[in-house]
């Protein structure tokens, strides 16, 4: 009785590089050489293929496949096998913003590898969690991953600042006030100062802001009250001061 060794079939399957691109693939190696047919439904057709040890099947959408192979000088023997042909999952994001520790945590779905820009920062990763830190203001958040048609991820995450306030408030005729940045993360402020009629004073940039306490220097305004205006690419504030 006719018999080939077990293992003489390997079926190799290579999935569709993109969801409805058709471009999958069902190849089968053999160990023995034979005059073999494969015949297998394609896109709704009925599709033989003969071979001596290696055949093709291709351009394959995603979906399951019987593909049954007889041998033409042994027309009892035939072997079937099902096998599935696999489509990539669109990128699926979930994200968790924990306000009180100004963190993001991320669950990703559907990519082997992730690239996650945050705040121009890139990061990539083959996990499907990481957490992230977050700075106050806006934050902008864009995830994609090593596949283009899955898709792209893209948010805008807002935290609160801390209280930004101005102090000592009322203060001496000849001493400075100081604002309390309130841990902003910005490379310039504009601080300006208006009279009560609102005629402009003084205007200052300060630049690659380290500290938290920023030093407004006033020595030289009159006693009176006056409008502070505290300006930077992520908040506005304004607020006012008295000099005794």
């Amino acid at each position: 009785m006719f018999s080939l060794p077990f293992n003489n079939f390997t079926i190799e399957v290579k999935g569709e590089t993109c969801r409805s691109s058709n471009n999958g693939t069902i190849t089968i190696t053999t160990t023995e050489n034979h005059n073999y047919m494969a015949t297998a439904s394609v896109n709704g057709e009925l599709v033989t293929q003969t071979f001596l040890n290696s055949t093709s099947f291709q351009n394959l959408e995603a979906g399951t496949y019987s593909i049954c192979i007889t041998i033409e000088d042994e027309p009892d023997y035939e072997s079937c096998f099902t096998t599935q042909v696999t489509k990539p999952d669109n990128l699926k994001v979930l994200s968790k913003v924990n306000l009180k520790s100004k963190i993001i945590s991320l669950y990703l779905k559907g990519g082997d590898t992730y690239s996650i820009v945050l705040n121009n920062e890139l990061i990539q990763i083959t996990t499907n969690n990481l957490d992230l830190n977050l700075k106050p203001g806006i934050n902008t958040l864009k995830i994609t991953t090593n596949t283009a048609c899955q898709g792209v991820y893209n948010e805008l995450i807002e935290l609160p600042f801390e209280d930004i306030r101005l102090f000592p408030n009322p203060i001496k005729q000849g001493e400075n006030f100081y604002i309390s940045t309130g841990g902003i993360n910005t490379s310039e402020i504009e601080v300006s100062i208006y009279s009560t009629l609102g005629s402009l004073i003084t205007s200052n940039n300060y630049k690659n802001i380290t500290k938290s306490n920023l030093k407004i220097d006033v020595t030289n305004l009159p006693k009176g009250l006056y409008m502070v205006k505290f300006s930077s690419l992520e908040i506005t504030k304004s607020y006012t001061i008295i000099i005794e």
